[in-house]
C-alpha cells in the first residue's frame, strides 16, 4: 500500500539545517496497526506528516499503490489527503465553532456527498462512537474524550485507506485513553492504522507492528502479531469535488457560527460601504452649478426629466404638445426654472413654516383629491399637507399681493431638496408671478447697433426694472451719459434679450429711447406683463413630469430618438460642460474616487486581516480534510461577498430610516432613486470584497496546512 525508499527530510531555519528523517526504508500494508515510538525529537511526527502528505520530503521516494509521489503537485497532495488519509490528532483539530454533527459531515461534504446523504451517514457514525446525545453541541463545549471521539468519527466518515494518529491520547486521562484506543482498534479493519505514541503500553494490546525511531532513523521494526482481518461490507463513498452550493454552505455556516467575528467584520464593511457611497455620491451625483440657466436644482423628484435641443433652438408649441401626449407623460412645464423656487408660507395659528414646490393644477384630477375639492378660480390651490386645509397663503410680487385659499388636499407629492417640503398645485397665475420673479436672475438685456458699443462691451449691458404704470408691450430705454453723448439715430439702437442659450433681438414691442443722462444710467423699464411675454414666448428648456419613475429609462430613449437632449436630474454631472472640460472633469473625478477606494481597500485589509488570521486554523483544518485551494478561495470569497452585500443593504436601509427623522444632507443616490448608480456601487462593493478575499487567500494558504500540525 505505502512504501518509503531512502526518504530523507530536512528543515531549514535562519540559515541552519536540521535533520528530520534520514534514509527511511519501510513498507506499510493494509490491515496493519503500526505503533511508532521513540524519544521526543526522534522524527516520529515528521514520518507521520510525510506519510499523510502534510509535509514534503527532499530525498528518496515514497510510493502509494506502487505509484511514485515525488512528482505530486499541490493539488495532487490535496487529492491524496482527501481520498486516502484520515487524521486523529492529540489537539483534536476540530473546528471549535461547528457542532459535532457539522464537524463529522464536513469531511463528507468535501468529498462531494450531497447534504442529505452526508447528514444521514454522519448521524450513523456519531451514534457508533456514542455521541448521539451531543450531536448538536459545539466542539468547544466538549470534554477531551468527547472531542477525540468526534475526531475518530470524522476519520471514519472519510472512509480513508490510511488512518494516521498523532498522540491520540496525549491530552486524555487513563480511562478515556483506553476507550479511545479501543475505538481506534474497532475501526482499524480494512485500513492501515499508524499511531505515533509516547505511551506504548496503551497501543500494545492492538498493535500488529512496532517501529522505533532514533535521531531520524529507524532502529527497530518488529512484527508483533498477524494483520487485522479485512472489513466487511465497507461502504465506498463518492469522490467528487465539492459543488458551489457546498462552498456556499461552508461560507454561510462560517458566518453564522462565529457571530462575534461576523458582527465585527460586518460593521467594518458597513463603514466602508457608507464611505464608498459617500465618495460616489459627492463625486458623481453632486449638483452642478453651471447648467444652462445656471441655477441649483431643488425640485429633484426622479419623475422629472429636463429637455432642451442640441442646437439650443426654442421649442415650438406643436413640439411641446406632442411631448405632452406621449404615454407616461403627466405634464410639461415650459421655462421650467420656476420649479426650483419654492413658495414659503408661515401658519400663524400653528407657528409653523412650510416650503411648497409649485406644480400646475392641470396635473391633478378629481380622483387625486383626498380632502376638500378642486380649485374653481385662480386664487384657490391644492396642497399635500392636510393640516393646511382652509388656510390662506399670502404672496407678494412687487406691487401685487395675492391671497390664495387652500381648498383641497392631495397625496400626490414630489421630492425636493427642501427639508420637510410639500407640493402646491396652482393655476397659471402663480406660475406667471414666479417666472417674473425668477426670470430676472436668468435673463438680461443688451444694446447693439452702435460701433462704440461693440468696442466697449461694458456699455452693451443694461439694467432693467419694473414700471407698473407702463402699458403692456412698451419698453423705455433711459440712456446714461456715455451713450447719450454718442452720435447715433434712435433707430440704430437694437435691444436684445440674452440668456445662457444665446440672444434674441426684441422686435415685437414698442421701444422708446429717452436721453436723460442726469436721471438713470443705462436702464430699461417695462411692466411685468411685458417682461413675462418676452421671456415666455420662446421656450428653450422644459421639464417633463412622468406618471411613474419606472418608465423613465424607456421614455428617455424615446425622447432622445426624437432628437431632444434629455437630462435625468440624477445624471447632472454628465452635462453642463463643453466636451473637453466635461471629459477632464470626469477623468479627475474618477481618478480621485479611485484613489479613495484604493485607500479604503488597504484600510479594510489591515482591519480584517486580524479577523482572517483568527480563522486561519479553521481553514487549515478544512484543507487537511480535503478542501483544495480553490475550494477555500471560494469559501473565503463567499464569506466576504456576503458581508459586503449585507453591509450594502444595511447601509441604504439605515440611511432611509434615519432620514425619516434626521436630514443627513447626503445620499442623492437614494433621493433620486438612481438604480443604475445603486447597481454600480453594489458591483464596486462585491469587487472590493472579492479582491480582499483573493489577497487573504494568497497570504493565508501559502503554508496553511502546517499551521495545525505545528500547533499540535
Amino acid at each position: 500500500m505505502l512504501k518509503l525508499v531512502n526518504v530523507s527530510k530536512y528543515y531549514s531555519s535562519e540559515g541552519n539545517v536540521a535533520l528530520g528523517l534520514r534514509n527511511i526504508n519501510i513498507k506499510f500494508e493494509k490491515n496493519e496497526f503500526v505503533a511508532i515510538v521513540g524519544e521526543s525529537g526522534s522524527g516520529k511526527t515528521t514520518l507521520l506528516n510525510v506519510i499523510s502528505g502534510i509535509d514534503s520530503y527532499e530525498e528518496g521516494e515514497m510510493y502509494f499503490s506502487n505509484q511514485e509521489t515525488s512528482y505530486y503537485s499541490m493539488s495532487d497532495w490535496e487529492d491524496y489527503r482527501k481520498n486516502n488519509i484520515g487524521f486523529v490528532f492529540q489537539n483534536y483539530n476540530l473546528i471549535e465553532s461547528y457542532s459535532v454533527l457539522q464537524n463529522v459531515e464536513t469531511v463528507l461534504l468535501l468529498r462531494g456527498v450531497s447534504k442529505k446523504d452526508a447528514r444521514k451517514r454522519a448521524l450513523e457514525i456519531i451514534e457508533r462512537v456514542g455521541l448521539s446525545n451531543r450531536k448538536r453541541s459545539r466542539a468547544a463545549k466538549l470534554s477531551g474524550g468527547e472531542k477525540q471521539r468526534v475526531v475518530i468519527a470524522r476519520a471514519i466518515a472519510s472512509d480513508s485507506k490510511i488512518l494516521v494518529c498523532d498522540e491520540p491520547t496525549g491530552n486524555l486521562d487513563s480511562e478515556n485513553s483506553e476507550q479511545i484506543m479501543s475505538l481506534i482498534n474497532e475501526v482499524a479493519p480494512g485500513r492501515l492504522v499508524v499511531v505515533v505514541t509516547h505511551d506504548y503500553s496503551l497501543v500494545e494490546p492492538y498493535a500488529t507492528r512496532k517501529v522505533r525511531l532514533f535521531d531520524g532513523e529507524i532502529v527497530e521494526d518488529v512484527n508483533l502479531k498477524p494483520k487485522k482481518p479485512d472489513a466487511e461490507d465497507k461502504t465506498e463513498l463518492v469522490n467528487n469535488q465539492p459543488r458551489f452550493l457546498t462552498n456556499l454552505l461552508f461560507g454561510l455556516r462560517n458566518l453564522v457560527m462565529t457571530p462575534k467575528r461576523t458582527i465585527f467584520s460586518l460593521l467594518v464593511y458597513i463603514a466602508i460601504t457608507f464611505t464608498i457611497v459617500g465618495i460616489y455620491d459627492s463625486t458623481f451625483l453632486a449638483q452642478p452649478t453651471n447648467y444652462r440657466y445656471s441655477y441649483t436644482y431643488t425640485f429633484t423628484d426622479n419623475r422629472r426629466l429636463i429637455l432642451n435641443k442640441p442646437d439650443y433652438s426654442p421649442f415650438s408649441e406643436q413640439e411641446i404638445e406632442d411631448i405632452s401626449k406621449i404615454s407616461g407623460v403627466n405634464y410639461v412645464h415650459k421655462n421650467d426654472f420656476y420649479l426650483d423656487s419654492a413658495i414659503y408660507f408661515y401658519d400663524d395659528d400653528n407657528w409653523e413654516s412650510y416650503t411648497l414646490i409649485l406644480q400646475s393644477i392641470n396635473q391633478l384630477k378629481e380622483a387625486d383629491i383626498i380632502q376638500g375639492r378642486m380649485p374653481e378660480n385662480d386664487l384657490e390651490v391644492v396642497v399635500t399637507n392636510d393640516k393646511l386645509l382652509g388656510k390662506k397663503i399670502n404672496q407678494s410680487f412687487y406691487d401685487k399681493k395675492y391671497e390664495f385659499e387652500i381648498v383641497g388636499i392631495t397625496d400626490k407629492n414630489y421630492q425636493s431638496n427642501y427639508y420637510g417640503s410639500g407640493t402646491i398645485y396652482a393655476s397659471d397665475l402663480l406660475r406667471k408671478q414666479k417666472i417674473i420673479e425668477q426670470g430676472q436672475s436668468y435673463f438680461d438685456f443688451s444694446l447693439k447697433g452702435i460701433d462704440e458699443l461693440e468696442e466697449n462691451s461694458y456699455l452693451e449691458r443694461i439694467s432693467f426694472a419694473f414700471a407698473p404704470s407702463y402699458e403692456d408691450g412698451v419698453i423705455r430705454l433711459s440712456l446714461g451719459a456715455q451713450i447719450s453723448e454718442l452720435e447715433f439715430n434712435d433707430e440704430d439702437i437694437k435691444v436684445y434679450l440674452t440668456s445662457i442659450y444665446g440672444e434674441k433681438e426684441i422686435t415685437d414691442v414698442t421701444i422708446e429711447i429717452i436721453r436723460e443722462p442726469d436721471n438713470y444710467t443705462n436702464f430699461i423699464f417695462m411692466n411685468e406683463n411685458t417682461f413675462f411675454n418676452l421671456i415666455d414666448n420662446e421656450v428653450y428648456q422644459i421639464s417633463v413630469i412622468l406618471d411613474d419613475s419606472f418608465i423613465k429609462g424607456s421614455l428617455m430613449s424615446q425622447l432622445r430618438n426624437k432628437g431632444y437632449r434629455v437630462i435625468d436630474v440624477s445624471d447632472f454631472p454628465s452635462y453642463g460642460f463643453d466636451g473637453l472640460m466635461m471629459l477632464i472633469e470626469t477623468i479627475m473625478k474618477t481618478f480621485v474616487a479611485g484613489l479613495g477606494i484604493v485607500f479604503l481597500y488597504f484600510v479594510t485589509y489591515m482591519i480584517l486581516h486580524l479577523v482572517m488570521n483568527s480563522k486561519k486554523r479553521d481553514y487549515s483544518i478544512l484543507r487537511i480534510l480535503g478542501a483544495n485551494r480553490k475550494n477555500l478561495n471560494s469559501i473565503v470569497s463567499i464569506e466576504n461577498i456576503t458581508l459586503g452585500i449585507i453591509a450594502y443593504i444595511t447601509t441604504f436601509v439605515g440611511v432611509i430610516i434615519i432620514n425619516q427623522y434626521y436630514s443627513l444632507g447626503v445620499m442623492n443616490i437614494i433621493k433620486y432613486r438612481d438604480y443604475g448608480s445603486m447597481l454600480i456601487l453594489l458591483i464596486i462593493i462585491v469587487i472590493l470584497a472579492f479582491m480582499l478575499s483573493v489577497r487573504f487567500s494568497r497570504k493565508m494558504f501559502e503554508s496553511v496546512v502546517n499551521v495545525v500540525i505545528r500547533r499540535s
